[in-house]
């Protein structure tokens, strides 16, 4: 679509002789935002695929799928396991909510199967084997840390995909989450309360917490050279380096949006007042039949004191359909922001 030689952009935009802008999909960005993100290192790796893996288990079997679900039913807080996917939406918040609320009961599942007569030695092997790698203070730690992480992004995401959402109102949400994300990274004392959450929600299970942090980090071959991080700063740079790549992802989409849209983010309500005589100029360059900036700017002068009442675009496009026909170019101004091509892909790919 937005190829810079043969895409239908480019074609376009030759054929009309005039810039044609193209916006990329807000929500799949934002979906491929986290998964680049959970890829930044082994230990998220390993945790989606545990994540699959014990998806796998239960599903692909239909009495090990029952007795989750029975022991789940009878869990106030059980949720039903759910499938991780490259592409959906919203997968991955779910699954590690679903995991998370029902950690407990999940383990329970695991000694029902290992005592059970009814499942061969292959089930019961592979839930021991299970059991071993998901009773770990690293899994729990990360899993409840991704589900603040997911829970932000995903709830981004969800408004990136509303149908009646325009351009400039997905620029102020995205600045909005890279807030947030920034305030997360720099929050300590949020990031080690985690810690201490997951060491209490592991202790039960009689782990050795220091023991399985020093088995999992492998000795340096040259230990003369290398940094040595206590549990602590070694879950703490974890937790840091995702929310890193999750800052970086959203920047880059947010800058290529400030840069497409740099002579319209000032006709919104809450920033009129910043509107100058240049940006009526290029918004004129950019739209058909829109023709002499001064008058442009004129109109948006005489409007202006009735779009600071309005609360949002869809605010505006009401008062559009009330006295639009008195200003006719800067309905036109609106009606392409409000019309501009924001895919938004309905369906998951």
């Amino acid at each position: 679509m937005g190829g810079i030689y043969e895409g239908v952009q480019a074609c376009v935009t030759n054929h009309l002789h005039r810039e044609i802008l193209h916006i990329s999909c807000g929500a799949h960005n934002s979906n491929l935002a986290v998964e680049y993100a959970c890829n930044c290192s082994v230990e998220y790796i390993n945790l989606f695929m545990l994540l699959q893996e014990l998806y796998n288990y239960f599903t692909l079997s239909i009495k090990r799928c029952h007795v989750l679900r029975e022991a789940l039913d009878k869990s106030p807080y059980g949720l039903n396991i759910k499938s991780l996917s490259n592409t959906g939406w919203t997968a991955n918040y779910e699954s590690i909510h679903a995991v998370i609320e029902s950690y407990d009961g999940i383990i329970y599942c695991f000694q029902l199967i290992e005592e059970g007569e009814q499942f061969n030695k292959e089930s019961k092997l592979q839930g021991k084997n299970l059991r071993n790698k998901f009773i770990s203070y690293e899994v729990i730690v990360l899993l409840k840390f991704m589900k603040n992480i997911t829970r932000t992004t995903n709830s981004l995401t969800a408004h990136l995909q509303a149908k009646q959402l325009d351009i400039l109102s997905s620029m102020e949400l995205i600045t909005n989450t890279l807030k947030l994300i920034e305030m997360m990274r720099n929050d300590d004392q949020s990031l080690k309360n985690i810690l201490l959450l997951g060491k209490k929600h592991i202790e039960p299970y009689d782990v050795d917490i220091d023991k399985e942090f020093n088995r999992l980090r492998r000795i340096d071959p040259k230990p003369a050279t290398v940094v040595q991080l206590t549990r602590e700063s070694f879950y703490l740079k974890l937790f840091r380096e995702i929310l890193d790549h999750l800052y970086k992802t959203y920047s880059g989409f947010l800058n290529v949006l400030n840069e497409k849209l740099q002579w319209f983010v000032n006709v919104l309500h809450s920033r009129i007042e910043n509107l100058t005589l240049n940006e009526c100029q290029h918004m004129c360059e950019l739209i058909p039949k829109l023709t002499s900036p001064p008058l442009l700017f004129k109109e948006l002068q005489l409007l202006s004191d009735q779009i600071k009442e309005c609360d949002n675009m869809n605010g505006m496009a009401k008062l559009l359909q009330e006295c639009g026909h008195l200003y006719p170019k800067v309905s036109s101004i609106y009606n392409y922001i409000l019309t501009l091509p924001n895919t938004t892909a309905t369906n998951e790919r």
